[in-house]
């Protein structure tokens, strides 16, 4: 029975020093990179599509360098349960399905609008190329679930695991509207579509006790949408 329960704790975390560099990546990714993107765009540097890919290319790469220990440390947990880990991420992802279906079906009901987030992240993947496809399938989850997952849930569940979820969820849901919000205050009700995913990514990399879980399904959500708009 200890065995079990052992086996079962949730010991996945990053080292003093890969959270400060983790906490740094944090504030390159929310706000001084998207302040150089910016720029490039007004500038006529780079379209809206590469602005993206450069973003998430950058901070891809930061992430394996300044992360690698803990990426290569969370692929024990990956390996030695590697079916109920693959099992998880099926059994979130429906999960996550059938919230968002009920959630934009009653947004669409009572307010009859949609997310612009969502709208904005569309019109780029069918006007665009493989840049930003790269960027939603590939780059886009491995960047998050370190930051959103990895960085502020692992840190925070630690002391307290409730806190861990609202810090992960509310961060993760800001962070997707934020700029719509500044300019519409009404963009405000979107965060809601964005709080079943942050639960269930943080549930399935805590269940699993890898960050590669979360990773995985993040890939798959958006792996499913692109293929449903190409």
């Amino acid at each position: 029975m200890e065995k079990k329960q052992e086996s079962s704790e949730f010991t996945s975390a990053l080292t003093k020093n890969e959270t400060i560099l983790a906490a740094l990546g944090f504030v390159l990714h929310t706000v001084l990179l998207p302040l150089l993107a910016a720029g490039a765009m007004e500038r006529g540097l780079l379209t809206e599509e590469y602005a993206n890919f450069a973003v998430y290319a950058f901070m891809a790469v930061y992430t394996v360098i300044a992360l690698f220990g803990f990426l290569r440390r969370d692929f024990d947990p990956l390996s030695d349960r590697i079916i109920f880990s693959i099992f998880e991420v099926f059994t979130e992802y429906v999960g996550l399905m059938c919230l968002n279906l009920a959630l934009d079906s009653l947004l669409l009901v009572f307010f009859d609008l949609d997310n612009p987030n969502t709208q904005s992240m569309n019109e780029l993947i069918v006007s665009g190329s493989g840049a930003i496809r790269a960027t939603v399938i590939f780059l886009a989850p491995i960047v998050e679930e370190a930051l959103f997952r990895a960085l502020l849930f692992g840190a925070v569940q630690k002391r307290s695991r409730v806190w861990g979820y609202i810090l992960s969820v509310a961060a993760f849901a800001l962070y997707h509207l934020w700029d719509f919000i500044i300019t519409d205050i009404n963009s405000l009700i979107y965060l809601v579509q964005y709080i079943p995913a942050g639960i269930l990514l943080c549930r399935c990399y805590e269940r699993t006790n890898t960050i590669w879980a979360p990773i995985a399904l993040h890939a798959l959500v958006n792996a499913v949408s692109v293929s449903m708009l190409t």
